[in-house]
This record gives C-alpha cells, sequence and structure tokens, in this order.
C-alpha cells in the first residue's frame, strides 16, 4: 500500500528500491542482511550518485525500521550507519547557479510579451514574477491570493 506521500517521493523511492535494493539483496534473505551489506551498497552507490546514496539510506533504514517493529528480524543492521564523509552534502542555503542556463532581462520581457496572447500568460507571469513552479502554479486557487495584504498563500 503507498504510503501518505507525495507522488514525486513515492516514485523516486520506488526506483530505489527497484533499481538499488532489489538488484543488490536479489539473494539475501532478510535475516541474513547486517552491517557489512548495508555499508557496502552506501559506498558502491555513493561512488556514482551521492544524492541518489542520501535517498537511499532513507528508504533502506525506513524498511529495516518496519521490519524491526514487526519483529521480522531482531535487531536494525542500519543503526548507527552512515554514509562516507565523501560525500558532500554542501552548504545550507547556497545555490550555484549555471548562468548560461538562465535568461536575462531582455529574454524574460521578450517571454512575457510574447506570451500575452496565449492561454498560459498567466502562468509564465507567475513562474517569472513570483519564482512558482509548474505544479505549483496549477495549484493556486482564487482563495489563495490576499488582496487586502497582497500576499500569495502556495498550499497545493
Amino acid at each position: 500500500m503507498r504510503p501518505k506521500i507525495t507522488y514525486n517521493s513515492y516514485i523516486s523511492y520506488k526506483n530505489i528500491v527497484y533499481n538499488y535494493l532489489d538488484v543488490f539483496f536479489k539473494n539475501v534473505n532478510l535475516c541474513q542482511i547486517n552491517t557489512g551489506n548495508i555499508k557496502s551498497i552506501y559506498d558502491k552507490v555513493t561512488e556514482k550518485h551521492k544524492s541518489v546514496a542520501r535517498l537511499l539510506r532513507v528508504v533502506l533504514k525506513g524498511a529495516l525500521q518496519f521490519a524491526r517493529k514487526n519483529d521480522l528480524i531482531s535487531s536494525d543492521p542500519s543503526k548507527n550507519i552512515y554514509l562516507s564523509k565523501t560525500v558532500n552534502y554542501g552548504k545550507y542555503g547556497f545555490l550555484k547557479i549555471d548562468t548560461t542556463k538562465v535568461l536575462n532581462d531582455e529574454q524574460v520581457f521578450t517571454l512575457v510579451e510574447k506570451s500575452k496572447v496565449t492561454p498560459i500568460y498567466l502562468q509564465i507571469l507567475f513562474a517569472v514574477i513570483m519564482g512558482l513552479r509548474k505544479q505549483e502554479i496549477n495549484g493556486l486557487k482564487y482563495s489563495d491570493v490576499d488582496f487586502v495584504n497582497k500576499k500569495l498563500h502556495v498550499c497545493r
């Protein structure tokens, strides 16, 4: 049964299970999983994809904690196992932007002007002015706009 998480998170977790956990633990019983197995899968995935390794850790810890809660295993082998220090988490709040992929002021103005006659004009305007994502724009309702206090509430 699908847990109560967003659809995109569910798909990401599902991909981790099918692409990594099923492949790595294909012929391993649940009771045979140990800290060595977990450490080696963390290291292998970290070499290729650092962000996937973080997600893999979340999924694997959750699965093993579930198994421990339901007495399928006697102890949680993922306890006190962390990703290797080679994983660069980066500084919180800093984002490196590739300026070659960003529109300049002139291009943004042209985009807004050309879109005035299209049905997606307001979506482009919200994206450019407010920095909203496509799904956030599509989820907006009239009740989300507070005209008195000049605020926009993104809830969906």
